[in-house]
């Protein structure tokens, strides 16, 4: 008899996908951490430039619909969520 197991959606996403897409999942995990009034903060690895990182979040951004801030620094890429404004907030899903 096989093994049946219930596992988070964003750890079979990640596992099951390849190549860009298994970027962006990485970056929108990221975007996801910060609470209000928090900010995130990447450094870039060996071999990975700054205007890469901020690429990569403003498109795991947009893609998902998320509104997001995202700032170059001497030392790393910033990002957090604009203080919301008036008024109801755009819906959005994350659940394709």
């Amino acid at each position: 008899m096989p093994r049946f197991e219930i596992i988070q959606l964003i750890e079979a996403q990640t596992k099951t996908s390849t190549g860009k897409s298994r970027v962006i999942l990485e970056y929108l995990d990221m975007i996801k951490q910060p609470g209000p009034g928090q900010a995130g903060k990447v450094i870039p690895d060996e071999g990975e430039t700054p205007q890469a990182i901020k690429r990569r979040l403003s498109t795991a951004a947009k893609l998902a619909g998320i509104d997001l801030t995202v700032k170059k620094a001497d030392d790393g890429v910033y990002f957090w969520a604009p203080k919301r404004g008036r008024g109801r907030p755009k819906k959005i899903r994350l659940d394709g």
